[in-house]
């Protein structure tokens, strides 16, 4: 809002779970976004078991996508089905280490979103300015993260 930027949203903050729940009974959302923390708190496992998927970003190094998975095993543990859980990857840079990081992640039952977020510059900026990583300067960028996009909603749809 500050760069002008029209907003198509809101932005809430909830202290828990609870409270988001309370603030959207009764509403007409679309869809809802919950960025939560990347570990199984129970704020973490309480948006879980209300949600219709959950994206796991991580990068390709096994320092990131370990932890990631046991994540994501942990959420299964926890009653959420395996299938509500994706894995988003991002800061890549070759096919090689794309090939490997899904590789590693199928192996291990999840699912992988197509595409993924390269480690470009023009994305930081983008986001920087208060713009989505489809709406930067560049036409190859926005295609490369609609991918991802498109994936994450023709998941949702598919339930």
């Amino acid at each position: 809002l500050n760069n002008g930027i029209s907003s198509i949203g809101s932005v809430e903050i909830f202290a828990t779970i609870n409270d988001l729940q309370k603030s959207v009974t009764n509403s007409n959302y679309d869809f809802l976004i919950i960025d939560g923390t990347p570990r199984a708190s129970k704020g973490t496992l309480a948006a879980g078991k209300i949600s219709d998927l959950i994206v796991l970003p991580c990068c390709s190094s096994r320092a990131d996508l370990i932890p990631t998975i046991k994540l994501g095993h942990e959420l299964v543990k926890n009653q959420i089905p395996r299938s509500n859980i994706v894995f988003a990857l991002s800061r890549v840079n070759t096919a090689s280490e794309i090939h490997d990081a899904k590789e590693f992640i199928t192996e291990t039952g999840f699912k992988v979103l197509d595409g993924c977020i390269f480690e470009k510059p023009g994305y930081r900026q983008s986001q920087n300015d208060g713009y989505a990583l489809t709406e930067t300067k560049w036409k190859s960028l926005n295609d490369k993260a609609n991918v991802v996009l498109e994936s994450i909603l023709s998941n949702l749809l598919s339930e």
